[in-house]
């Protein structure tokens, strides 16, 4: 495996060579955890969640189903199978997302996408200065250890005042195995969201500290941006776990006539109505902004253009129908290359199909939330029948 430099030794990089050195390596070097899975133990990331999920159906089904443990727990509806699909969510961000933000201020910078800082300063020891700023707040100590102190105090709240309330019907040895489990889980979801927001703050910075230049005929059909799809759908990953965690649990508890917390249905719709949409946004809008605003700089000359041969005095006289010909000539060909530039500038940072499958996806809780009730539905009709 290769060996990592440390974050300390960059200033003895020329600045030349330094700019392209952010790597996901220095970007979790404050996370034990993935330390010790990915750099000692050099396991790659398709392998650890392999074993996730393994480890997460074994433990979320297997030991649920076993004589006198959850009563059946395991056989309620969509249990076990938004646990699982929460638990995978959740780790495909934790190990996918330090890669994922590294590669897309690396190809920004490497394919010429961010030009000359505004300020007018070097841009590259601008950029060197502005990676060595996202490396120091992604490797601030205080995440890992603010997520561990949180997560301990939660888990033993959860003991104290016996919650949540189907654990009750759990020995206690599965309750401190489930306390394990999601207590790891919480860890995983605590820490992506903060580098997820991080990135996110990182990258609306960076689109207004440098001047962008956007390619209508780049390969990828938005400009150059095609990089950033792959961290708007790790956001939609974390989003979509940390409703379906909601879910499965509003779900579980209904299922044992169990009421419902206000706060837990407050809580799930915030997050699927409001703040999914708004981190989702997040990613898009300032990028939107900046290729809007690079259209329109091709496109002003053209309108200008265009407006003065319409503010051009003509007379209806026989000797102006040669000049009056010859603007119709020109006003056609403006708009036709009007139109031409208006139809292939890419003016969001992923392609509408991508938009689509987003919004999509996003729906599957609202359909999930309904499927118990068509099953118990579908059981009335046979029972009658």
């Amino acid at each position: 495996m290769e060996e990592l430099s440390p974050i300390q030794d960059v200033d003895e990089i020329p600045v030349m060579q330094r700019a392209s050195l952010l790597r996901a390596q220095e970007l979790y070097q404050n996370d034990p955890l993935l330390v010790l899975l990915k750099d000692r133990l050099a396991l790659n990331s398709f392998m650890l969640l392999a074993i996730g999920i393994v480890v997460g159906s074994v433990f979320f089904y297997g030991l649920y189903i076993l004589p006198g443990t959850g009563h059946g727990l395991a056989n309620q509806p969509l249990f076990a199978v938004l646990e699982i699909a929460t638990a995978t969510l959740l780790l495909i961000a934790y190990l996918w997302l330090p890669e994922i933000v590294a590669t897309l201020f690396h190809t920004l910078w490497s394919t010429g996408v961010l030009k000359e800082p505004v300020s007018g300063e070097d841009a590259t020891t601008f950029y060197a200065h502005f990676c060595k700023e996202l490396q120091k707040w992604m490797n601030q100590p205080v995440w890992p250890i603010g997520a561990a102190v949180f997560i301990i105090i939660y888990l033993l709240n959860r003991f104290i005042v016996s919650g949540p309330p189907f654990l009750n019907y759990v020995p206690f040895w599965l309750q401190l195995t489930t306390a394990v489990i999601d207590g790891l889980i919480a860890y995983t979801a605590v820490l992506s969201i903060i580098r997820l927001l991080i990135a996110l703050i990182a990258m609306n910075r960076i689109f207004h500290l440098f001047t962008i230049y956007i390619n209508p005929l780049h390969p990828d059909d938005v400009g150059g941006l095609g990089i950033m799809g792959s961290i708007v759908w790790l956001s939609v990953c974390i989003m979509l776990a940390t409703t379906l965690s909601f879910l499965q649990t509003i779900e579980l508890l209904t299922h044992r006539s169990i009421f419902s917390s206000t706060l837990d249905l407050l809580v799930l719709i915030v997050v699927y109505i409001v703040v999914t949409p708004v981190v989702i946004l997040g990613w898009l809008v300032t990028p939107h902004g900046v290729m809007v605003k690079a259209r329109d700089a091709v496109l002003k000359p053209l309108v200008d253009e265009f407006a003065a041969i319409l503010d051009h005095p003509q007379q209806l006289t026989k000797e102006d129908v040669t000049s009056i010909l010859a603007d119709n000539d020109r006003l056609s060909a403006i708009k036709r290359r009007y139109d031409l530039i208006i139809d292939m500038f890419p003016i969001w940072p992923i392609e509408v199909k991508q938009i689509r499958r987003i919004i999509a996806t996003l729906t599957l809780p609202a359909l999930l939330s309904v499927i118990p009730n068509i099953i118990d539905f579908v059981n009335l009709i046979l029972k009658r029948m």
